[in-house]
């Protein structure tokens, strides 16, 4: 199998599609659409509402509203940066965790998705 093939280059591929989708959508000029399928069916905010809010917001270097949009969204530009980093480097890992031995529990996504899904509650005021 070489590099660009696989599950990887796939799911590389569908990322950078959803990505491009959504900037082509965010910078229409009077174009109104709920991205989230989530929001759109049931009005209820998905726990990665505002993402492209947030996410075009840091391009601009605007931490503040982008933390407003989704406090993800900071998270989601570190990893896609950490991605572009030659793989030498990313295989090394963080010193830190490495000499600690520290692995994440398994439930702590599910605690940070569950947070998240309450900040977006919050932020629509649906709490």
């Amino acid at each position: 199998m070489t590099a660009a093939s696989g599950p990887s280059a796939n799911l590389r591929f569908l990322g950078g599609a959803m990505v491009a989708g959504g900037a082509a959508i965010a910078i229409l000029p009077d174009v109104d659409v709920v991205l989230c399928p989530l929001r759109a069916v049931t009005g209820l905010p998905c726990p990665f509402c505002g993402m492209t809010t947030g996410t075009l917001a840091l391009s601009r270097f605007d931490v503040g509203t982008s933390i407003a949009a989704n406090p993800a969204a900071i998270v989601l530009v570190s990893a896609v940066l950490f991605a572009f980093l030659p793989r030498r480097v990313r295989e090394r890992g963080s010193p830190l965790l490495r000499r600690a031995g520290m692995a994440a529990p398994v439930w702590l996504p599910w605690v940070l998705l569950g947070g998240l899904w309450v900040w977006q509650l919050d932020r629509f005021d649906l709490l």
